[in-house]
């Protein structure tokens, strides 16, 4: 039985003037996050260095994952 649904972003670069800059390890860390979200029951979404157009389009995509989760 799923427990619920986990959308996971590793974004390593940020656009200028962004008060983040850049990180060193948000492939590894969001991997690692996502899988022990899976290993929690979680149906776990992981994506990386996404623009905010995909970024629109994820949160859209995850919008109905979550409407089916009983």
């Amino acid at each position: 039985m799923t427990t619920g649904a986990a959308l996971l972003i590793g974004n390593t670069r940020y656009q200028n003037g962004s008060v983040f800059g850049s990180l060193r390890t948000p492939a590894n860390d969001v991997e690692a996050l996502g899988e022990r979200f899976n290993t929690l029951g979680f149906e776990t979404y992981v994506a990386h260095d996404v623009d905010r157009a995909t970024f629109g389009s994820l949160l859209i995509q995850f919008r109905d994952v979550i409407a089916r989760l009983p």
